[in-house]
């Protein structure tokens, strides 16, 4: 509770405010933009090496 209380005067002191951000946003997750061209890549490569 002591590090809680801490951060939310930190936060109130330099008026931050929080952004919401559902659970599962891929979207705005950048390392998970990166994985989703990471596996294209490895599909599209591996594809090619079928035909």
């Amino acid at each position: 509770m002591k590090n809680f209380r801490l951060q939310a005067s930190f936060k109130a002191t330099l008026k931050i405010q929080p952004i919401f951000q559902p659970a599962h946003s891929h979207q705005l997750n950048p390392i998970e933009r990166l994985w989703q061209f990471i596996k294209h890549q490895i599909k599209a490569e591996s594809l090619s090496n079928l035909q």
